[in-house]
């Protein structure tokens, strides 16, 4: 095994609307290959739009990454995700030295910006 990814559906939010966050590791050995975007990519054709495109008001689907992680906000942008925001020293990272506090960057899939038309399976 390379990697993972997933949908995982968080608590509901106060709007009422079903929240699922986007997930995914590869090992560093294979970054840069545009493995973790072609399967982000499949991920939201094959089950977001299936199961939540006639529902697409109802369903927030975001990401977040660390705001220094460029490459993996890349990834979330080339499949739709649009940035919405960052939250400013949000997050205390133990495996950074001394528990740094951090950014995050967050992004929901937007579908009107939908890039997933071109993955081939």
């Amino acid at each position: 095994m390379i990697g993972c990814i997933g949908l995982s559906e968080e608590a509901s939010s106060p709007s009422k609307k079903r929240v699922y966050a986007i997930g995914y590791f590869l090992d560093s050995a294979h970054h840069g290959k545009g493995i973790t975007t072609a399967a982000l990519r499949l991920l939201i054709r094959e089950v977001w739009r299936p199961i939540f495109a006639d529902r697409a008001g109802d369903v927030i689907i975001y990401g977040s990454t660390f705001g220094s992680n460029i490459s993996s906000q890349r990834v979330l942008e080339k499949a739709g995700i649009r940035h919405v925001g960052t939250l400013h020293k949000a997050h205390t990272c133990s495996l950074l030295k001394g528990g740094d506090t951090v950014d995050i960057w967050v992004g929901i899939l937007d579908p009107e910006r939908d890039r997933c038309t071109d993955v081939k399976t």
